[in-house]
């Protein structure tokens, strides 16, 4: 196994689309848009040349015996999103936008934002306004078309879910 990066991972988020069988932990960036992956595939991956987060994934995939493919068809955040060179978690749902959401570390909170998606981005049971930021608070659970992720946050204890800002 290769050697990590020393790194703080603050949040992250347990990622569970149909066709896993298990849910996929994706440690977070300072900011990540989330979309529709290039290709279709099976599982979302984080990976990022030199990225200690996505080091980090790697390894725990590692540990737990999985390997990542190293085919260009699995989605990953270490591509650039279409738009620009943030970090991009692709998602292989034809439902999804190319740029659905994004979520932004600000000082010790993490921020989900729909970005004008078609299909929208929900918070338990609520969907977010188009354009509108919104804080996570660890546990909540995320849903984006039929993938459901739960945000965990390291950095902050547990509490009620945030407003919209």
């Amino acid at each position: 196994m290769q050697s990590l990066s020393p790194c703080v991972v603050m949040a992250y988020l347990d990622v569970m689309q149909p066709t896993l069988q298990r849910p996929r932990v994706i440690p977070l960036p300072e900011q990540v848009v989330i979309g529709r992956a290039r290709h279709q595939a099976r599982h979302a991956e984080l990976r990022r040349e030199g990225d200690p987060a996505a080091q980090l994934c790697a390894a725990a995939a590692h540990d737990e015996g999985t390997r990542l493919p190293p085919t260009p068809a699995a989605p990953t955040a270490s591509q650039s999103s279409p738009a620009g060179q943030e970090p991009f978690l692709g998602l292989a749902e034809h439902t999804v936008s190319r740029r659905h959401a994004r979520i932004e570390r600000r000082g010790n909170r993490f921020f989900l934002e729909d970005l004008h998606s078609v299909n929208g981005t929900y918070v338990g049971a609520e969907r977010l306004a188009p354009g509108a930021a919104r804080v996570l608070c660890d546990g909540d659970e995320v849903r984006i078309c039929s993938t459901c992720m739960t945000f965990h946050c390291l950095s902050a204890p547990a509490g009620e879910s945030g407003q919209p800002i």
